[in-house]
């Protein structure tokens, strides 16, 4: 099959900007497919769930906001949010305390939480094992009431005396 000259060939977007140079605007709403085409060209033509935004604005949502605002300054002429104190009887004085302890709680536990997060982002650093003097270990377990005469056993079980020595001086 022969492509002749004859044949028209669509014009493209960078055709028309060729042709127009600097008067050339490139409108990408001309290819939008909306069901009413009318709708491409709207001054708020945001499209939210498949909704126009701009077909739910209501032009006369200023005259509803003052109208509003004048109801409101009568009822607070009026008094309508003007509040007794002798409507606090016991039922609202123990909801207040009862909503004043949940606040309270809810403090310590946001905090709690917090601190454990912070625990959680430091780096658990292993220690060190330090060689442990023999005197220094006889003095600490005798002053704990561990009796150390029978030194002939302390040898044999080296190893389990350091790593009792290590876990009362790390947790106590």
């Amino acid at each position: 099959m022969q492509v002749t000259n004859e044949t028209k060939k669509k014009k493209t977007e960078r055709d028309l900007e060729i042709e127009l140079e600097e008067d050339y605007h490139l409108d990408l709403r001309k290819t939008w497919s909306l069901k009413n085409s009318d709708e491409r060209y709207d001054i708020l033509p945001e499209i939210h769930r498949n909704k126009n935004i701009a077909d739910f604005i209501d032009p006369e949502i200023m005259k509803k906001l003052e109208e509003l605002e004048r109801e409101e300054e009568a009822r607070d002429q009026a008094g309508f949010y003007d509040i007794d104190e002798s409507e606090d009887d016991e039922e609202t004085t123990a909801i207040r305390k009862l909503a004043k302890k949940i606040r309270y709680k809810r403090q310590v536990i946001i905090g709690e939480s917090r601190s454990k997060k912070q625990a959680r982002r430091t780096p658990s650093v292993p220690r060190p094992k330090l060689p442990i003097a023999r005197e220094r270990l006889e003095t600490t377990m005798s002053e704990l009431g561990i009796d150390m005469d029978n030194k002939e056993d302390v040898r044999r079980k080296k190893k389990h005396f350091l790593c009792f020595y290590e876990f009362i001086f790390r947790y106590f």
